[in-house]
């Protein structure tokens, strides 16, 4: 969807029905430099599509949650933990980074910096507070690591980087120039939609500066049982922000994830006795 930010109606864009939701989430969509297309995937295709209208155009095989567009018409974007580049006008895409399988990282969410020759991106590690922010460049191998981070990062002129940390949107003053960080890192909006684990975060910021984000919903669900022939029998507590119930063998008890704001952790829910218990004490 497109809406003017001087305006309160939205507009849905033709052609981009069917666009991929990995995690259960979404895939972020992404805007050309100079703001004539929006990219994004859908159907394993990385597309691209005119905001002034017409039917999108396939780039290349895709899946991801999300690219980026520099002012030289080079896409960057996430395929199976490594980051690939191809040209907007399509064709063969070519790996620019690998993961280091020993390590068993997956890179993603990359986002060009100002010159368009740098990026920056996230090194997904299964270690706990190994998951880094990286800055790379097109014309070297010679990354450096910024700092330890989950949530996808976007640079804000004229210096800072913006980021989600434990669902608080957070600024690092940045020399984009010398590609080091050069003050402390301050708040700048609390209860961002985001997610731990893939490092989803629901914010956007223009080449000018203003930024766009979406607050979280503490969303309120309930398990329900029905029979076969789809007629609800009861309810089963406790209430709360519940995803991917699993029952157990014997059927005696469930398991559950249950959000807390920027928290998920796993529940067990005795069925019996109608009791509910804390199982994990994770952040992720």
């Amino acid at each position: 969807w497109l809406r003017p930010t001087d305006a309160l109606s939205a507009q849905a864009i033709a052609g981009t029905d069917g666009v991929d939701r990995p995690d259960g989430v979404g895939m972020y969509p992404f805007w050309s430099a100079d703001s004539r297309f929006i990219g994004f995937i859908a159907g394993g295709k990385l597309k691209k599509v005119a905001v002034s209208g017409g039917p999108p155009q396939i780039l290349c095989d895709a899946a991801g949650l999300g690219g980026t567009w520099n002012q030289d018409d080079v896409v960057l974007f996430d395929k199976g933990g490594s980051l690939y580049r191809v040209a907007a006008a399509g064709g063969v895409s070519t790996a620019v980074r690998a993961p280091d399988k020993s390590k068993h990282e997956l890179l993603t969410w990359p986002s060009f910096l100002p010159d368009g020759r740098h990026f920056l991106y996230v090194a997904v590690s299964p270690e706990p507070g190994r998951t880094e922010v990286r800055v790379g460049s097109l014309d070297s191998d010679n990354d450096k690591s910024l700092f330890a981070g989950n949530s996808r990062v976007l640079y804000a002129n004229p210096d800072h980087l913006l980021f989600v940390r434990d669902g608080t949107l957070m600024a690092q003053p940045f020399d984009a120039r010398s590609l080091s960080l050069i003050g402390d890192v301050f708040p700048v909006a609390e209860d961002i939609a985001w997610d731990p684990v893939s490092g989803i975060a629901a914010f956007g910021v223009s080449s000018h500066g203003s930024l766009v984000y979406k607050s979280a919903i503490s969303a309120a669900t309930e398990l329900t049982w029905f029979d076969r022939s789809g007629k609800r029998i009861s309810i089963q507590p406790p209430a709360g922000n519940l995803l991917s119930p699993q029952v157990s063998p014997d059927q005696s008890r469930i398991a559950v994830e249950k959000r807390d704001g920027a928290a998920t952790n796993i529940w067990l829910i005795d069925r019996l006795r109608g009791t509910s218990s804390r199982l994990t004490f994770d952040a992720g």
